[in-house]
């Protein structure tokens, strides 16, 4: 039979081992980035270049994850699809990566929506 002191002492150890497991988790999880791969060519491209640079510029910690490929570097395109397993067939393309994982963006071009995106936040439609 445990008795009242063993649990109140168990408590706290657990929840405190769980902790360490959560922190550990968070440190050492893949940090997602956000590619746009565009061309200066690209009618649409040009369109969204300033929301791009509107959510840039909007906060540090979202301009970090923050990534560009200019299409007219095409080793930069074909690092990224073999890197990735990606192939892009269109621009702009905006794609989320978290480790391996590659999340393609079909949803508005919005700030709010965009910002939910790049944080992995909301329920948007990819």
């Amino acid at each position: 039979m445990i008795s009242a002191v063993e649990v109140l002492t168990a408590i706290p150890l657990a929840i405190v081992i769980l902790i360490v497991f959560y922190l550990i988790y968070i440190l050492h999880r893949p940090k997602r980035y956000v590619y746009l791969i565009f061309a200066d060519w690209c009618g649409a491209c040009q369109r969204f270049k300033p929301t791009w640079n509107a959510l840039k510029a909007s906060d540090p910690a979202i301009a970090e994850k923050m990534v560009e490929i200019n299409a007219d570097n095409k080793a930069g395109v074909e690092a990224f699809s073999a890197t990735y397993n990606y192939e892009i067939y269109g621009y702009p393309t905006i794609v989320a990566v978290q480790g391996k994982t590659v999340e393609k963006y079909d949803g508005p071009r919005t700030l709010a929506d965009l910002r939910k995106f790049i944080l992995g936040t909301g329920d948007i439609p990819r």
